[in-house]
């Protein structure tokens, strides 16, 4: 695993620039568990039953203050695989934002870390050996300007590094300088117009990859006492040595409150490259089987209802969530389908159990070669407090997948148990 050089220097700042008798809090979490599975490479015929030991430890961090504002999560596990169907592996998954306001309301520094584990080949089963961390790295001043009472100004530039533990032909920098203008219309809605320049470079040898890109986009966005929403639309462009792609631009995030439901609907339509992918952000994994670099468009809509009502003790979630990846040379276009449902129970304030569903359908277009498939999940956990500190974890799932041609069809059930210690 690579070191995460502006992660090491986020924490560093942390260190150094907090104030004293301002809000500090600190968690952690260390657990260790073990998990058996009867099919621990999802293969239809040469099956392997396997235990595996997992280890974990969850840190935490929130600072506030006048200057300094930080919140910190990460979650590190490694995980032994006793048959050796997969070489034993640690990932590193979290988050962390820090913001320094150098100027009272008027320059501010953003410091800004992601991990996630994402998928290596769409058309390859699940299995750790196919998944690698992805971490974007980025620092962007601020300038904020108010012309007048309901206009602002902010002038923002940025340097983003991203780092892959394996594919290191998709490790890239962007450089960038932004502007954005904002005019309050009334207490409840602000109209926007945004531009953003950035310059995308990658390793020596994928070179001929590099890009500029461009945004320009109008927005909208409102507040009112049951509906929130806010609306960026425009256009995007990027522009290599030898071809320019261009397409309009649209991000659009509704939330409504009725009672005890929550309805919210995320949509996404853009211009990126298979090493930003997703940008670690929503629930899907981009596809980039063959490992070079290029530009697609992404279109991502995510619709999902929450209740809280449904009984005094539980709570209920149902998504349904849709990918769309149109590659410019790449043959790796694909179209996801997921729907899900979880429902969350509590027996008592010691005793609560989750359960959850999740189907999806995988179809490769445009002339790929590669399989469609379907895949539906099933899990089971219950969660045992022992004590303040201490619980246990209690988990069976089953998953199914079928694929064209019958290639990949097979089903795994897996069940494991796990405990938890808690540091405050």
């Amino acid at each position: 695993m690579k070191t995460n050089k502006p992660l090491v220097t986020l924490l560093a700042l942390l260190g150094c620039c907090s104030q004293p008798g301002l809000s500090l809090e600190m968690s952690a979490v260390v657990g260790a568990g073990v998990e058996h599975t009867d099919n621990a490479r999802k293969s239809k015929n040469n099956t392997i039953s396997e235990l595996q030991s997992k280890a974990s430890v969850d840190l935490s961090l929130e600072h506030g203050g006048t200057e300094l504002t930080a919140e910190i999560g990460y979650r590190a596990e490694y995980t032994n695989y006793d048959k050796d169907s997969q070489d034993n592996d640690t990932t590193l998954e979290g988050d962390a934002l820090l913001i320094y306001e150098q100027i009272d309301e008027t320059l501010t520094w953003t410091l800004e870390n992601s991990r996630r584990s994402v998928l290596k080949d769409k058309a390859l089963d699940d299995l750790q050996s196919n998944r690698e961390d992805r971490s974007i790295s980025s620092i962007a001043p601020k300038l904020i300007l108010r012309p007048s009472a309901r206009d602002t100004v902010i002038i923002d530039a940025s340097y983003t590094s991203i780092q892959y533990d394996d594919s290191t032909q998709q490790d890239s920098k962007r450089t960038g300088l932004g502007a954005l203008w904002s005019h309050g219309l009334s207490a409840v809605d602000t109209l926007s117009m945004r531009l953003l320049y950035q310059d995308i470079s990658f390793d020596k040898d994928q070179s001929a990859n590099d890009y500029e890109y461009y945004l320009a986009t109008l927005g909208y966005q409102a507040k009112l006492s049951r509906l929130s929403y806010s609306i960026d639309a425009g256009v995007n462009q990027s522009k290599r040595k030898t071809d320019d792609y261009d397409g309009y631009y649209f991000n659009g995030n509704f939330a409504y409150d009725y009672n005890v439901n929550t309805i919210s609907l995320d949509l996404v339509h853009e211009l990126t490259d298979t090493s930003r992918g997703n940008n670690n952000e929503g629930s899907g994994d981009f596809n980039n089987s063959s490992g070079d670099v290029d530009i697609f468009e992404r279109s991502n809509a995510e619709l999902s209802i929450s209740n809280k009502g449904l009984c005094s003790t539980c709570t209920i979630r149902v998504f349904l969530l849709e990918e769309l990846e149109d590659y410019e040379n790449l043959s790796q276009d694909s179209r996801e389908f997921r729907a899900g449902i979880n429902f969350g129970y509590k027996f008592s304030r010691q005793l609560t159990a989750g359960i959850e569903a999740d189907y999806s359908e995988l179809r490769f277009v445009n002339g790929n070669g590669d399989a469609d498939y379907d895949t539906i999940r099933y899990r089971l956990r219950l969660n045992q407090s022992l004590s303040r500190e201490l619980s246990l974890d209690w988990s069976v799932s089953f998953e199914d997948k079928t694929s064209d041609g019958s290639l990949q069809n097979y089903d795994e059930l897996r069940g494991g148990v796990s405990l938890s210690y808690r540091f405050d």
